[in-house]
């Protein structure tokens, strides 16, 4: 909601994001984890609609392997890397971020145990809360740094637009197809509840839980670690 609504500087933004990206660079692995767990078991809808997902990170066309010429995830979020880079250049950065720890996080840890739900499960959510944090960092980029707002630089936030786009509405809908036994993109009106057996349930939960809870703790460990440094900044 700060992010949303401009409250922090535009060094301060960037740093977020940088924190952030650690999210971006691991989903893909929980993915193809969860696509080769799902051919074990096979289960064909789950699998193709992991394909799907996995070839749109990729830039590739799911059928036949080719690039369609949109261009990997990855090399949309180094786009937008550099441009925080042009517009936050180093030696510009404020001396109070200096003082916070270069800590590293793991947004997808997966214990050798999980079940092919719990991995799902984790996929889902972020399938859910990946758009509302876009969301947020697309408008504090745009307050933050007001060159993002001009048309001519939409190419630099693609990384952020597109998953706002396509995560909720077209991935998670695809995955709860597949999972449910229908093929992506049908929307199966069979109910959850009724398809699952208790123990999946239970697993998916669990791997919604999961995520949601290292999210609510990444951005609340964000805000403390803030709230620590408002002194000295302003000092």
């Amino acid at each position: 909601m700060q992010l949303a609504r401009g409250c922090f500087a535009p060094v301060e933004v960037a740093w977020i994001y940088r924190r952030r990206k650690t999210i971006v660079d691991s989903f893909l692995p929980m993915l193809s984890l969860a696509q080769q767990m799902a051919e074990a078991a096979g289960r064909v809808e789950l699998v193709r609609a992991l394909q799907i997902n996995i070839a749109d990170e990729m830039g590739l066309n799911p059928d036949t392997g080719q690039e369609t010429g949109e261009g990997a995830h990855a090399e949309w979020g180094k786009r937008l890397s550099s441009a925080l880079d042009l517009l936050d250049p180093p030696a510009l950065k404020s001396c109070h971020l200096s003082r916070l720890p270069a800590e590293s996080w793991d947004p997808y840890p997966i214990d050798p145990q999980d079940s092919l739900a719990v991995i799902v499960g984790m996929i889902m959510a972020s399938e859910k809360c990946i758009p509302i944090e876009y969301q947020a960092f697309l408008k504090g980029f745009r307050i933050a740094f007001p060159s993002f707002a001009d048309p001519s630089n939409e190419d630099c936030l693609r990384q952020l637009t597109d998953h706002i786009d396509h995560d909720e509405r077209q991935h998670l809908p695809d995955l709860i197809d597949g999972y449910l036994g229908h093929s992506p993109g049908t929307r199966g009106e069979v109910l959850a509840h009724d398809a699952l057996q208790r123990n999946e349930a239970t697993d998916l939960a669990r791997g919604m839980e999961r995520i949601l809870s290292l999210r609510y703790n990444f951005y609340d460990s964000l805000q403390h670690l803030f709230d620590q440094l408002s002194p000295v900044a302003q000092g």
